[in-house]
C-alpha cells in the first residue's frame, strides 16, 4: 500500500507510533481521524494484522497472508465503518478471511481489491467516475446507521447471545 500512497500523495492516519518514513502522516485522534474520513472521497480498508513476529508466529488463530505475502491473522477493524459513517467509499483488500462478509455485501456496500495493481486501476476509476458512485455511498451510509451504531450493533449481533 505504501507505493500507492506516496506516488499520490495521500494522508496516512495514525492513532499511535509506527515507523511511517516517507508517508505523509497526520497523527489524529479519534474526531479528527473521522474528519478527515469525511473529506476523503476513497477509504483504503483491510482486515488483518501481518508482519514477522514471535506473537504471529506462535498464533493459533488460522493464518494468512497479508498483502506482501507475510504471515497475517484476521483482525476486525473499525476503519471499514469509519469510511461508512463519513460517506467515503470503502475500497477493502480482498484477504484469506474475509471477515467483512459477514457483516457487510461486495460490490454493494464496499469493493474489494486483490491487489496493488488492482487498487491503483479501481481507485483511478473510482476518482474519475466518482457520481456513479454516489447511490452507493449513500446506501452504505444508511445501512451503517441502521445496523452499526452501538446501539443497533449491539441489538443485531450481541443482544442475543
Amino acid at each position: 500500500i505504501k507505493p500507492i500512497l506516496l506516488e499520490n500523495n495521500h494522508i496516512c492516519v495514525a492513532g499511535g507510533t509506527s515507523d511511517n518514513t516517507g508517508l505523509n502522516v497526520k497523527p489524529a485522534n479519534h474526531f479528527e481521524k473521522l474528519n478527515l474520513n469525511a473529506a476523503s472521497k476513497i477509504t483504503l480498508s483491510y482486515e488483518w494484522q501481518g508482519g514477522k513476529t514471535a506473537a504471529i508466529q506462535a498464533s493459533e488463530v488460522p493464518n494468512g497472508y497479508d498483502l506482501f505475502g507475510d504471515p497475517a491473522w484476521p483482525q476486525y477493524k473499525s476503519r471499514t465503518f469509519e469510511g461508512f459513517f463519513s460517506k467515503s467509499l470503502v475500497l477493502h483488500y480482498k484477504d484469506d478471511f474475509r471477515i467483512i462478509e459477514e457483516f457487510c455485501e461486495p460490490d454493494k456496500h464496499f469493493i474489494y481489491f486483490d491487489n496493488l495493481y488492482d487498487f491503483r486501476e479501481k481507485s483511478k476509476y473510482i476518482l474519475e467516475h466518482y457520481d456513479e458512485f454516489q447511490p452507493m455511498i449513500e446506501n452504505t451510509y444508511k445501512y451503517a446507521l441502521e445496523n452499526f451504531t452501538v446501539e443497533n450493533f449491539f441489538d443485531r449481533f450481541i443482544k442475543d447471545l
